[in-house]
């Protein structure tokens, strides 16, 4: 794997950033990596060659090629759990595992280090509880990391100036943020294409291990609690397997409920008021989020529920009702796992309008449930049909409205 050398290079605001190539010289099989150049000290070789072997790994596993590595790596035990769940290879697939057995995955303590331990941090739900919850406990330095998605490797101005302004809150919390752009998430059609349900933990990992340099364990938050999972990119069994001889990967929150963890951000030092959650992307408006998306609207239902209305200004609550609850259809069971445990905290909590409302949707989703599925089994068996992805997003729009 070959990390070539880095090009120095300007943002639109005039901060210099170095842009690495990472990976091998197939154009779908190298990402684009910029630092700001006041943030190189994080750069780590060692590590960034070990991100060149988690993506390429990534690419041949979402094709169905083989991967070999020495056998002490965790990264080919990775490869085998992504083709096993997802069906990329031509191969039986093993029944999935809905919970993790007793005594493989405990509730993860931090421990003292003497260089500072990491947290991919999005925004979202589940990276602000994850660094709630190790403000509270971490004995140490903790250190953010936020990556941000570009084509050429160089951010837009609307996201520069969001995650300025994460970097102002965390430094509250006597956190450091650092960011990185990159374009890992588009570079290789498949592994964008699965993006959203497969490949973007081993991403983070990748990206992570990159920026690596005084740090020697990263925290990847978890997506769902033990009870609920699913085979997905981000999992207690898969995220260790993407560890380093000197850097861990550590699968962290597994023991909370999405729910648990809104109400643990809402009551913590950090707060709701910063949370980015939009599945359509970080917007340059008012608000960092549309608050009309399902993502969105899942979560200010969640903040609605743990009384946070007020604090919770990321969000435009203009358009919040149970019309437009209603409306919603739900599609993965991704979805659907979140939704039934908005109805298990309505009840408890006596809102009968917002429990009535969330079953409405769970009812009337039948049908886009059943669509996603067959949607799912094409683009995993159909790679030719990437070449006419435009045209075939049109479609699938077209057909789920």
């Amino acid at each position: 794997m070959k990390v070539r050398a880095s090009a120095r290079c300007q943002d639109s605001g005039g901060r210099n950033w170095l842009r690495t190539k990472v990976g091998t010289e197939a154009s779908d099989r190298h990402f684009i990596l910029s630092v700001p150049e006041e943030f190189s000290h994080h750069i780590c070789e060692e590590g960034m060659a070990h991100g060149a072997h988690i993506f390429a790994a990534l690419c041949d596993a979402v094709s169905g090629l083989p991967f070999h590595l020495s056998p002490q790596s965790g990264i080919a035990e990775a490869q085998k759990l992504l083709s096993a769940w997802f069906g990329f290879a031509d191969r039986p697939r093993p029944p999935i595992r809905k919970t993790i057995p007793a005594g493989l995955y405990l509730p993860q303590t931090p421990t003292p280090s003497h260089n500072a331990a990491g947290l991919l941090f999005s925004g979202g739900v589940d990276a602000t509880f994850t660094l709630t919850w190790l403000k509270e406990q971490q004995a140490g330095r903790l250190l953010a990391l936020s990556i941000i998605h570009s084509e050429d490797g160089l951010p837009e101005p609307h996201q520069l100036a969001l995650y300025e302004s994460y970097r102002r809150a965390l430094a509250a919390q006597d956190v450091d943020l650092i960011f990185v752009a990159t374009n890992i998430m588009t570079c290789n059609d498949r592994v964008h294409d699965l993006w959203a349900f497969a490949t973007h933990g081993g991403c983070m990992a990748a990206v992570a291990h990159s920026l690596s340099k005084q740090v020697d364990r990263w925290f990847i938050s978890s997506s769902h609690d033990l009870t609920a999972l699913i085979p997905w990119g981000s999992h207690p069994l898969l995220d260790p397997q993407y560890s380093s001889d000197r850097v861990s990967c550590t699968h962290f929150g597994a023991e909370f409920t999405r729910f648990e963890k809104i109400l643990g951000i809402v009551h913590g030092p950090v707060g709701s008021g910063t949370l980015a959650v939009c599945g359509d992307g970080v917007q340059g408006g008012a608000w960092i989020n549309c608050s009309r998306c399902q993502k969105c609207l899942r979560t200010m239902m969640a903040l609605d529920l743990a009384g946070a209305r007020e604090q919770s200004i990321s969000f435009d609550w203009s358009g919040y009702s149970l019309a437009a609850v209603r409306s919603l259809r739900l599609r993965g069971r991704n979805e659907v796992i979140f939704v039934q445990e908005l109805i298990r905290a309505a009840v408890a909590l006596g809102r009968n309008e917002l429990h009535a409302a969330l079953d409405h949707v769970l009812r009337k989703s039948w049908l886009h449930r059943r669509l996603y599925r067959i949607e799912v089994y094409l683009r995993m068996k159909l790679r030719s049909a990437q070449r006419f992805k435009a045209p075939l997003k049109r479609l699938k729009r077209l057909i789920y409205r």
